[in-house]
């Protein structure tokens, strides 16, 4: 059983409790995987205190590859309101009103608009196509509403 000690804690460990390293010389990291852990929690607490916005920020490039900025000026050209029923965000999480959600083509990745998350769970429990929100229509228009 191969064994190492990390660097940061110094405590000797099995080589498995690190992390793999193409660049290191026996391909394992210095620090063990807590350390690794440890360290990166304490740096995203000073990230978030430094910019509160921090983790909305990365979310919004993360999973729509959009900055903060581009998010604000799509909610300000859409007046802070949904695209589709044209009403504010309703919607409270952790006590806290939810952003609207930015609502994309899964395929391509493109942006179509802002969503309130009932008109966003509405649509993708559609499947996102434009035949089965048509033929929702057409049923409430036939069915009465």
């Amino acid at each position: 059983m191969l064994t190492k000690v990390c660097s940061r804690c110094g405590v000797e460990k099995k080589a498995s409790a690190f992390g793999k390293s193409p660049k290191a010389g026996d391909g394992r990291k210095s620090w063990c995987k807590k350390c690794y852990s440890t360290y990166n929690a304490m740096k995203l607490r000073e990230r978030i205190e430094n910019d509160p916005l921090y983790v909305r920020r990365q979310s919004l490039k993360t999973n729509y590859g959009i900055t903060l900025e581009q998010y604000e000026q799509m909610w300000e050209s859409q007046d802070g309101m949904c695209a589709i029923c044209k009403r504010p965000e309703t919607v409270t999480y952790a006590g806290a009103l939810r952003h609207l959600c930015v609502d994309h083509n899964h395929s391509t990745g493109k942006i179509r608009g802002l969503l309130c998350s009932n008109c966003n769970q509405a649509i993708g429990l559609l499947g996102d196509t434009p035949e089965r929100c048509i033929a929702a229509a057409d049923y409430l228009v036939g069915h009465g509403k």
